[in-house]
């Protein structure tokens, strides 16, 4: 259905003033997120907490609210921004500045992400206007009204960057497709606010007389009575009164002392705002997080650390999933899996090249034939292609430059071409490791004398999530998130692959039982009281952990200061040491290690009720 205008949802307060609130959030949430989301940095927590204080303030004038009115205003949501500029170029001063996150990268090229991150160093307030205009698409009427600035003002520095207008509107456009508010934060926005400002004073201000009239102490009110009683009594002798039936019916002037509203008096909340959130909703594709080449580990003696916690959610808004399916696979591939794993990614290799050795299938290097690839396939569910040195000297187009654009396409037409991937390459996230000028002397890797570079290139390629069923209902299903696959090209060819053991694994899935699950505020509970133990006891608390944290954020530092968690759903995880698959409750948030803040971060807690000893969750 076709969202409401403002005009229309205007006109609708009369009867339905705080649905037409609730119609209003909706219709202009998700651009002021996105307009708080850039300014502060790319912190999502504060731009919650902004887009929270907007609507917020704007709740207590909706029922007022006409355009042209006292206020100036010539709309709502000119109104709306005007509530957020002061709150976003405060919290931008404020707020360390950090790049565009890996995490959104998917609809960028990087042209535009260099030219994005240059703007973005400009002056904050020429930011600002740029925003108002590309991003968010005010008149210069309104965007002068909202930054309280004159018109020429504005338009001088519009006129100044409109030769970039067609690189800010692929930014604005790539943001528009990347940056959306989680989908849990829309109920428990509405929560905060509708019920934090429930209460709020109108704009109808009473009369002196009334104010005089207003809240005073019991005691002083009864003696005041009294006093008032005794005297008419005094004066005028006995009180007579005037049935109510042949009372006069003059109108009674009533004056607004708190603002209107259509709820009923035993609830404190619009009825549509009560609804609980799911917890095994899947609106949105899930991926893996930084596939590590190398990863690093600090192998001196550490001490215990607790990070500084804080939950963004209330158990109470989440509906309950009282048990679910757990599931298998096997601990090692046998020879004929194996083999049809072969046959399927390489089917125009002979099955004569591959050998079978201690549980690895591969390509066997004779001394009297050279063979151009080795390709294994391990029982453990991994796979590795890999093009042998001399192969790779003997490329025709080794030293030739390609664009990364094109080096992602050949990436994506070896994957598909070998069936390690089934989607469009629009549907997955794409990470590139290498920077931008790596490259290697032909010489150094051919052990020549050959002087041309070689361009040296790692991406890796996220597939979207798989899914499982929980229960036996139709829609009933979970996320597994997948790993990503490492891929090197030198020139324009794929020299290297790494495939995750999972990728393999999950087609031999079985199930196995179902398992009761714990209430989300047992979980909370427990997350609440995770920490890092020191060497000592490293071992032994990791025997009977419940609650995990992702590994590897930010390429290598595994140790978390702080986390702000404010979403949570239930996932399948894959365990690595038991190699079962079970739901875990995994919650989302920030957080901060020993390199700096990272808005990407997951916290593991395992939801089945089940006891087992040493759990490995593949956490990416």
């Amino acid at each position: 259905m076709a969202k409401l205008t403002e005009n229309q949802i205007l006109q609708r307060r009369t009867a339905k003033l705080d649905q037409a609130f609730i119609d209003m959030f909706d219709l202009y949430r998700e651009e002021l997120y996105r307009f708080c989301y850039i300014s502060v940095w790319y912190h999502p927590t504060t731009a919650v907490q902004i887009v929270r204080f907007i609507f917020g303030k704007a709740y207590q004038y909706f029922h007022k609210f006409t355009p042209h009115d006292k206020l100036g205003y010539v709309s709502f949501r000119a109104y709306l921004y005007a509530l957020a500029v002061p709150m976003v170029m405060h919290h931008r001063q404020r707020s360390q500045r950090q790049a565009w996150p890996r995490a959104l990268r998917k609809h960028w090229l990087e042209p535009d992400l260099a030219f994005w991150h240059q703007f973005q160093q400009a002056d904050a307030f020429q930011v600002l206007v740029a925003q108002l205009w590309y991003g968010a698409h005010l008149s210069l009427a309104e965007i002068a009204q909202v930054v309280q600035r004159d018109d020429s003002a504005i338009q001088a520095w519009l006129d100044y960057i409109s030769k970039d207008t067609a690189a800010l509107l692929r930014c604005y456009k790539n943001i528009e497709q990347s940056v959306t508010m989680p989908s849990t934060q829309r109920l428990r926005l509405l929560r905060q606010v509708t019920a934090t400002q429930q209460r709020a004073p109108s704009f109808v201000h009473p009369a002196w007389w009334h104010t005089m009239l207003g809240p005073i102490p019991t005691g002083f009110a009864l003696g005041l009575v009294a006093f008032g009683v005794g005297l008419l009594w005094y004066v005028y002798g006995p009180v007579t009164t005037t049935p109510l039936a042949q009372q006069s019916a003059q109108p009674v002037a009533v004056v607004l002392k708190q603002r209107p509203h259509d709820i009923t008096p035993n609830t404190t909340l619009p009825t549509i705002a009560r609804s609980r959130q799911s917890l095994v909703v899947i609106d949105t594709v899930l991926y893996g997080t930084d596939y590590v080449v190398q990863r690093s580990i600090d192998t001196a003696a550490e001490t215990e650390l607790r990070p500084t916690m804080r939950f963004d959610i209330n158990s109470a808004d989440y509906r309950a999933v009282p048990d679910a399916f757990a599931y298998a696979v096997p601990e090692a591939l046998t020879e004929d899996q194996l083999q049809f794993a072969a046959l399927k990614h390489f089917s125009s290799l002979p099955l004569n090249q591959f050998s079978y050795v201690n549980g690895t299938y591969y390509v066997t290097e004779t001394p009297n034939e050279f063979r151009p690839l080795f390709i294994a396939f391990n029982n453990t569910g991994a796979v590795e292609f890999q093009m042998r040195q001399a192969a790779i000297c003997a490329l025709p187009n080794l030293t030739l430059a390609v664009d990364h654009t094109a080096a992602q396409h050949t990436v994506f037409d070896f994957l598909i071409s070998h069936q390690f991937i089934s989607v469009d390459e629009t549907d997955l996230k794409i990470v590139r490791l290498s920077k931008d000028d790596r490259t290697i002397s032909k010489g150094k890797l051919c052990t020549s004398d050959a002087t041309t570079q070689v361009q040296d290139r790692e991406f890796v390629f996220y597939p979207p999530h798989t899914v499982l069923r929980y229960g036996d209902g139709a829609n009933e299903f979970l996320p597994m998130r997948l790993r990503g696959i490492a891929v090197q090209l030198h020139g324009n060819d794929v020299t290297n692959v790494r495939i995750d053991p999972l990728h393999s694994l999950q087609q031999q899935i079985v199930k196995t039982n179902t398992v009761t699950l714990r209430p989300l505020h047992e979980a909370i509970t427990l997350a609440q009281s995770f920490y890092y133990p020191d060497t000592k006891n490293n071992s032994e608390t990791q025997r009977y952990a419940k609650v995990f944290a992702q590994w590897d954020h930010l390429h290598g530092n595994d140790r978390l200061n702080s986390l702000t968690l404010y979403d949570v759903q239930l996932e399948y995880v894959y365990d690595t040491l038991n190699h079962s698959i079970e739901p875990y409750y995994v919650f989302s948030g920030e957080g901060i290690d020993g390199t700096g803040p990272d808005d990407d971060i997951r916290l593991y807690v395992v939801a089945a009720t089940n006891d087992i000893e040493l759990r490995g969750p593949y956490r990416e």
